[in-house]
């Protein structure tokens, strides 16, 4: 067995012990990074090292929109020390930073080289074990949930009859993929498209940005990092599908509009 196989071992087995998908595991530890960086600028710097754990922990789970999200919006929490160009030369590190991961590290590079071909980019064809990726199951699923809410734009299909709608388009696949689980949208603006129509996005969308407004308002850095951070992970995400999804948002949102926790856009 070599060292990357025992790492996916240690790996499986962990998620296995919390009972909880990869996904799910990777938010938890980026909550605990943004915190742990939070309180290093705004308290003593010895908190940098809580945070790297947890860091060590995400990258071997290698969960692609969790690591992507993260070196994207972590770099707020820095914007009130740099000015504007050295913060644009601060993302630009860590978008860098990201790169030189992805291709030095066998278990991220090989999560993200299917993102180059092909047949990622169409529904899954065949059998489950050939030709599948992660990502063009979700297409997959994309095609069938805009195909349904392009049926039922207003009201879309109810929160009862909406897996089964999935379900139903999925037959129409030449695959196996979606034979042994109930695969949701995987994308929570699509799931309120499917649950409630464009009232419901609407309602969504407009939760997202009084958080981001607010969090502008009050120069709270971490809020606006946190909430941009759950804004990408629903793209890929049904984030309030499952309980410790609905319990990772609260939690993040709730104690990062703590003003005791706030970085201050001002010195």
């Amino acid at each position: 067995m070599s060292e990357w196989d025992m790492v996916h071992r240690f790996i499986s087995d962990i998620t296995n012990l919390l009972k909880q998908h990869q996904i799910y595991i990777s938010i938890g530890l980026c909550l605990s990074i943004f915190f742990s960086v939070n309180l290093s600028l705004t308290q003593s710097k010895l908190y940098i090292l809580s945070s790297f754990l947890p860091l060590i922990l995400l990258l071997l789970i290698a969960s692609k929109m969790a690591i992507i999200s993260l070196f994207i919006t972590l770099p707020l929490l820095i914007l009130h020390i740099y000015s504007f160009k050295k913060f644009i030369s601060v993302i630009l590190l860590s978008l860098f930073s990201l790169l030189i991961l992805i291709f030095s590290l066998p278990n991220i590079k090989a999560r993200f080289n299917h993102l180059t071909e092909v047949k990622t980019w169409s529904p899954p064809q065949g059998d489950w074990h050939l030709n599948i990726n992660s990502t063009n199951m979700r297409i997959g699923i994309w095609y069938c949930a805009a195909k349904i809410i392009k049926n039922n734009p207003l009201y879309g299909v109810g929160n009862i009859n909406k897996q089964s709608s999935l379900e139903e388009c999925y037959k129409g696949y030449n695959t196996t993929a979606y034979d042994d689980f109930q695969y949701n949208s995987h994308n929570q603006y699509l799931e309120s498209l499917l649950a409630a129509g464009i009232p419901c996005l609407i309602s969504f969308l407009s939760l997202i940005s009084y958080l981001i407004y607010i969090s502008i308002k009050e120069k709270n850095l971490l809020l606006l990092s946190i909430n941009l951070f759950f804004s990408l992970e629903f793209i890929v995400e049904n984030i309030f599908e499952h309980q410790i999804g609905c319990f990772f948002w609260g939690f993040g949102i709730i104690l990062s509009m703590k003003k005791i926790n706030d970085t201050s856009l001002e010195n």
